[in-house]
């Protein structure tokens, strides 16, 4: 979705292309493979009990990551060159990310205070710098605002599950911002990248590249972002984490259509 919202923003076209299927695909990919490591590490650490919730859909993953790396590999060799070789960097990234390769079979996420920029990181550039490259656009001024601005928003709502983890990564000895700052100066830092990036969607209306309506929704979606920021908590049920804040990953595109 916010692939599509990319090349409606800054190229003006809802279109669905070989690469944002790709990165559908390979979403969903990362997300099984994630389930199924996060099922093997979870026998040694009881306190992970969503974990434990989902332990019969084993399978389900197993197969879903199968079906989901299959449609992967056939899109990955459809891609232009460009593209081909600029995935090598968040995929590098989101491979380490979720794959233990690490000493101790730690992965990238469980190394200190790392885990949310690896998230802005790939988030950012997946979901605006390569489908500016698949429009063959390199050199773009409004791109790179709208990178930093995907990006604070990207960082606003990674600090949310950040701060549900907090035990989990306490129990696993890993630090990471809410664990080292506390929760509420976590939640200032949230609200900050969310004030950050509606001023670089102002930026980008100044310039020209959005229209007031994309603005007022960009900044709709900030505030209501701000809501979960303040609602959340380490004791908020999972429905909130995966439901509401992923839900606002979903928000934007629809808002700016009705805008």
């Amino acid at each position: 979705m916010l692939c599509l919202q990319t090349q409606y923003l800054l190229f003006g076209q809802l279109q669905i292309t070989r690469f944002s299927c790709f990165a559908f695909f390979a979403t969903l990919l990362l997300y099984a493979v994630h389930r199924l490591v996060g099922l093997e590490k979870s026998k040694s650490n009881p306190i992970q009990q969503r974990y434990q919730r989902i332990q019969h859909f084993r399978i389900f993953w197993f197969i879903s990551a199968t079906l989901f790396l299959l449609a992967c590999g056939i899109l990955f060799f459809r891609l232009d060159r460009l593209l081909k070789g600029a995935l090598l960097f968040p995929a590098i990234f989101a491979v380490g990310y979720v794959i233990p390769f690490l000493p101790k079979r730690k992965r990238l996420r469980d190394l200190h205070y790392i885990k949310i920029f690896l998230i802005v990181v790939c988030w950012s550039f997946v979901t605006v710098v390569l489908p500016v490259f698949e429009n063959h656009v390199i050199n773009n001024i409004p791109m790179s605002i709208m990178a930093m601005e995907r990006s604070c928003y990207i960082f606003a709502l990674a600090m949310l599950f950040d701060i549900r983890d907090v035990s989990v990564d306490k129990a696993n000895r890993v630090h990471t911002i809410p664990e080292g700052l506390g929760i509420n100066r976590a939640k200032v830092l949230a609200y900050l990248a969310l004030v950050i990036m509606v001023a670089f969607a102002w930026l980008n209306f100044r310039l020209d590249a959005y229209t007031l309506g994309n603005f007022l929704s960009i900044g709709i979606s900030g505030i209501l972002s701000a809501f979960l920021v303040y609602f959340s908590s380490e004791q908020r049920s999972d429905y909130f984490f995966c439901g509401l804040v992923d839900g606002m990953l979903l928000l934007q595109l629809p808002l700016i259509l009705l805008l």
